[in-house]
């Protein structure tokens, strides 16, 4: 059996020890791990790689469909990453990041009162859990109606996952459009 770990936010860890990927325990080379430089360097960008058996690596090679990958973004990447630079830069995203969350998690403790939310170790995301399913419902249709898409955390789920959970992203807005309530360019406003 080969099992495919995609790990796109194991670099972006705020506190703990860092959690070893599955790759780590493969001692048949039964696992394909893949990570992303969208999350690292730049969003969107469509670029990442595969750690596998060499073999595995030139299958996937040979059946690659390239799904937009720019050739001058390759080399710039690999020139980036050549000069030191992609280090530095993830500790200062991580840096960033963690200034988002904590901001995050404050302004939603205040405007969530009666959710209860964690405070993520990394990633870009928190979850929220709302007293209720159809709170969770609510809470989801009144951003709506002002042009702000909330998906339930069930979306990300393999299996129907709980009904009442809410998955809240940080990573857009800076602690001062937080603290407001919007992103640049959002329609919506937090009510005061």
């Amino acid at each position: 059996m080969v099992v495919l770990e995609d790990d796109p936010y194991r670099r972006i860890r705020f506190s703990g020890e860092p959690v070893p990927p599955i790759q780590s325990f493969d001692r048949h080379g039964c696992v394909i791990g893949l990570g992303t430089f969208a999350k690292l360097v730049a969003p969107g960008l469509r670029l990442g790689w595969v750690i596998a058996r060499p073999e595995i690596v030139a299958q996937m090679a040979a059946m690659k469909a390239d799904g937009g990958t720019v050739p001058v973004h390759q080399r710039m990447l690999i020139e980036y990453c050549r000069a030191g630079r992609i280090e530095p830069d993830i500790r200062d995203r991580v840096r960033t990041y963690q200034a988002h969350r904590e901001r995050h998690g404050a302004r939603g403790a205040r405007t969530l009162a009666a959710a209860t939310s964690g405070c993520p170790k990394g990633a870009t995301t928190s979850g929220c859990d709302c007293p209720t399913a159809s709170t969770a419902t609510s809470w989801r249709r009144a951003p709506k109606r002002q042009g702000v898409q909330v998906l339930p955390a069930s979306h990300f789920h393999a299996t129907p996952g709980p009904r009442n959970h809410l998955r809240l992203a940080y990573s857009y807005a800076s602690p001062s459009e937080n603290r407001r309530g919007r992103a640049p360019g959002s329609p919506w406003r937090s009510r005061r």
